[in-house]
């Protein structure tokens, strides 16, 4: 689908509109007409992660998510920004969106998110799921966390192991994440 640039523009421009709803349904739609015209968006799509509405700020953040293979990496340090929030909503669009960036948000996020996974009451298998879609280092973190927690700590281990469903079979690390799981089944 090819619109032209006043199309992206007023729909662009509704992401400044008062009503919420507006400005969801923007979001929404600029995710949904993704690349490269959503492209054209993007400065306002950051701005409205910073809305003061929770459901425009997630629409806005997922909406950069479906257009990531377009944008620059400096994206990504508003996106990590909004990992702090306490709303789920938000955290979620976050991890969908530093996922969709996959490995090239893994030098700016893959800390933080390990450091989701030992200390906040979160939903961890996203989280994992997340580090396994950024590629090697989430793998790693994964791995190594997986090999030295305590029998006892199965919640987490039971996460990380369902998050490697998903891992890329070309993976370097596939051999031994077969392998962890074949001694985890044990």
């Amino acid at each position: 689908m090819f619109l032209n640039k006043k199309t992206i523009q007023a729909i662009t421009n509704c992401l400044k509109d008062y009503e919420s709803s507006v400005k969801n349904t923007a979001a929404s739609v600029l995710g949904q007409i993704a690349l490269p015209e959503a492209l054209l968006s993007l400065d306002q799509l950051i701005r409205t992660t910073y809305d003061e509405e929770v459901d425009a700020q997630a629409k806005a953040i997922w909406a950069i998510g479906m257009i990531s293979e377009g944008c620059d990496d400096g994206v990504i340090i508003p996106i990590i920004e909004h990992l702090n929030s306490n709303i789920w909503k938000i955290k979620s669009a976050c991890l969908f969106t530093l996922a969709a960036f996959g490995e090239r948000a893994s030098k700016f996020a893959t800390n933080i998110l390990c450091g989701m996974m030992k200390n906040n009451n979160i939903f961890k298998v996203t989280v994992a799921e997340t580090l396994i879609k950024m590629g090697v280092e989430g793998e790693r973190y994964l791995i190594k966390t997986l090999v030295t927690l305590p029998n006892t700590d199965y919640k987490l281990k039971s996460d990380i192991l369902a998050s490697f469903a998903i891992t890329n079979i070309i993976s370097p690390n596939i051999d031994f994440i077969v392998e962890c799981l074949y001694n985890a089944a044990q």
